[in-house]
């Protein structure tokens, strides 16, 4: 079985309404769901490839009690809007 590198490149991530949270402990989680995300799932056509994604519309999230679940809500958000 031959392993398949997948590069991802977020150069902004926009999170509107969080108030007072520790950024990078969220980013951390984000960054950490996405290799998770991305290196155990099926994906879509699109990404098997190739590919340049310029922007995504994820859908909104409903705010977390913590910052590890904001995190990982936020990744599964942006995995489903680069996966279709």
């Amino acid at each position: 079985m031959s392993s398949k590198t997948v590069n991802v490149q977020i150069e902004k991530l926009v999170i509107d309404g969080l108030g007072d949270i520790n950024h990078h402990r969220v980013g951390a989680v984000i960054q950490k769901e996405l290799v998770r995300l991305l290196g155990s799932q099926n994906l879509s056509g699109s990404l098997t490839q190739s590919a340049f994604i310029k922007a995504i519309d994820a859908k909104p999230i409903v705010k977390a009690s913590n910052e590890r679940r904001l995190g990982l809500r936020i990744a599964n958000s942006v995995y489903r809007g680069i996966n279709r």
